[in-house]
């Protein structure tokens, strides 16, 4: 068992004192009861145990405050300048920067230390977890999260053995999560599948009851901003670090509105001036917030960018609006490999080939029309599909019940929407 997060009641001493090594950098002050906290937690840290590595991850976590006052997974709070926020998987630590002497030197006062273990294992906050194939060919998610992203027989972890990693968008909750990534990470390719087995890893984003029923606002595509989702943000770009820091390569899909999640995560590793080494890569399946966004933070991280198809999406409502932005950002992606990552010799070509392309963003520009309309007038999901009820793709590409799979082409999606109602009747 952790070591028992002490009340404010707990009796002992409340004079400021610092903790550890203060030769290190900024000394990390606390009163008794988080010094005695943090002590317990340095003892536990010893054990070869899940309690023992998360204890391990709290003091590696402590520590780290003594070099940077504003880790890459750290928030600040709203109108307190002085006050952070350090968020990881299975823990946040409250601190207040202290500037005694001037403004270049200061110390690091714990306020507050939260386990969020519970958290994690009810699925009630952003984690790591496993998904093993079961013999009646479903996939089912470990008993507990994990701390850290691990190699596998089949994903090694090198260049041509990346490790594959999903994460959610829109789900009912975790179980339907892992069993709805593996056609997205496959590109909904059964070849493609087989690197996943008998094992893959999620990074699950819990959703709320509004996005798990299905339907949302129009409104509110691509700018989803919850503190969930931030601290969940903080908390894979603290995994994507880790990774990198480990020498790892890493290929994250992300689904629906896990899109926001990742590319928000980039961003803040974009603000740490972190350089990815092109040792990792992302792809987007039925992302909901912009692709021109995510282009721009993948390329700027140097991650591995080779390759012509990097993201795959469905022409509906929530797609057309928040991820293509009504076809303005994949003619931005475009027109930004055309200018800076195209040869000169062959410019004239892509040139030629960006105009098609964008004579060619006419045909989702229908269904955009009338999604823009439901948005404009602040109708829902629901009323805004039968607006679109003369244009069959966006509508049948809109049902939340019919779109779980990877989007391969209209023919293909009416195939799967048959299938499935024809399974439901049974």
């Amino acid at each position: 068992m952790l070591p028992t997060v002490p009340s404010a009641s707990t009796p002992t001493s409340h004079a400021l004192l610092a903790w550890g090594n203060s030769g290190n950098g900024r000394s990390i002050l606390a009163d008794g009861r988080y010094r005695s906290l943090l002590d317990k937690f340095q003892l536990r840290s010893a054990e070869q145990s899940n309690d023992g590595l998360i204890a391990q991850e709290l003091i590696k976590a402590v520590n780290s405050l003594r070099a940077q006052a504003s880790p890459l997974n750290s928030m600040l709070k709203p109108g307190s300048p002085t006050r952070r926020l350090l968020v990881a998987g299975h823990f946040e630590i409250e601190y207040e920067l202290n500037s005694y002497y001037c403004p270049l030197q200061t110390d690091i006062q714990i306020i507050d230390i939260r386990i969020k273990k519970g958290e994690l294992t009810n699925r009630q906050r952003a984690g790591l977890w496993d998904a093993k194939l079961t013999t009646r060919g479903q996939w089912q998610r470990a008993a507990s999260p994990k701390l850290r992203i691990t190699e596998t027989v089949k994903q090694k972890g090198t260049e041509d053995s990346p490790i594959l990693i999903g994460i959610n968008g829109r789900c009912k909750n975790l179980d339907d999560a892992v069993n709805t990534l593996p056609d997205h990470m496959a590109r909904g390719d059964k070849l493609n599948l087989e690197r996943l087995k008998p094992s893959y890893q999620l990074f699950y984003v819990p959703v709320n009851a509004g996005e798990s029923r299905g339907w949302l606002p129009v409104k509110s595509l691509g700018k989803k901003n919850r503190e969930e989702q931030h601290k969940a943000a903080l908390t894979l770009a603290d995994q994507i670090y880790s990774a990198h820091n480990r020498g790892l390569h890493v290929e994250w899909t992300a689904h629906d509105s896990g899109s926001f999640v990742l590319t928000k995560a980039m961003d803040i590793l974009i603000k740490k001036n972190i350089d990815l080494q092109q040792r990792q890569r992302i792809y987007l399946s039925d992302h909901t917030s912009s692709e021109y966004e995510a282009d721009l933070c993948r390329r700027a991280l140097n991650m591995n960018v080779n390759g012509d198809k990097w993201a795959n999406s469905r022409p509906g409502i929530r797609q057309i609006i928040g991820g293509s932005q009504f076809g303005y950002a994949k003619i931005s992606s475009k027109y930004l490999v055309l200018t800076h990552a195209t040869p000169t010799e062959e410019k004239w070509g892509a040139l030629a080939e960006f105009g098609l392309d964008t004579l060619g963003t006419a045909k989702s520009w229908k269904g955009a029309l009338a999604a823009g309309v439901a948005a404009s007038s602040g109708v829902s999901f629901a009323v805004g599909a039968l607006v679109l009820s003369t244009f069959g793709e966006t509508l049948l590409s809109s049902l939340p019940s019919l779109n779980k799979n990877y989007y391969k082409g209209l023919n293909n999606q009416v195939k799967f929407a048959i299938n499935k109602l024809g399974s439901n009747g049974t």
